[in-house]
């Protein structure tokens, strides 16, 4: 956050964030998706930085307000990976309590970064149709490997960059 907060002119008129992830490790959560032992060995310290994660986002709204006042600021949510009950070949060899887990997880910080928006007169973004579009769907925002949709894995595809885009644009 610091770095982010650092580039921040003081006459900003718009801040747009996507925070929250890293600090709630987020590349580690998002390999709970192919690893069956995940929650086990991980879920604690990405629990515990889940619950600490509400104070580490108001210290950066903090700043970001010191620094441009009148700045409008956006919140991106995370594109959920999976949702609750769902399954797909990817990630049948997983435990349902796992897959649960890291469902649960992500709309965790998800509701993390919506409060902290809501809290600091933000506002909160992320694409209605989400859930329709985990990367176990027929037509993923994002994917698993990146393999089928030539994306980043753990990250949004074309499709989802677009529908994030347009629920900035929107918010606008």
């Amino acid at each position: 956050h610091p770095a982010q907060v650092d580039a921040l002119r003081e006459d900003t008129d718009l801040v747009s964030l996507s925070i929250g992830g890293n600090d709630a490790s987020f590349v580690r959560l998002t390999q709970c998706a192919t690893d069956d032992i995940c929650q086990t060995e991980s879920g604690p310290q990405i629990d515990l930085e889940i619950r600490d994660l509400p104070r580490r986002l108001d210290k950066v709204y903090e700043e970001i307000h010191r620094r441009s006042p009148d700045a409008k600021v956006l919140a991106t949510g995370y594109l959920p990976l999976i949702k609750r009950g769902e399954t797909c070949p990817y990630i049948e060899k997983i435990p349902a309590s796992d897959r649960e887990w890291l469902a649960r997880s992500i709309e965790r910080i998800n509701q993390a970064v919506r409060e902290a928006a809501q809290r600091n007169g933000a506002i909160y973004v992320l694409a209605d149709a989400a859930l329709d579009h985990t990367a176990c769907s027929p037509s993923p925002w994002v994917d698993f490997t990146g393999q089928e949709t030539n994306s980043f894995p753990m990250h949004p595809t074309h499709a989802g960059q677009r529908a994030m885009a347009d629920a900035l644009r929107a918010a606008l």
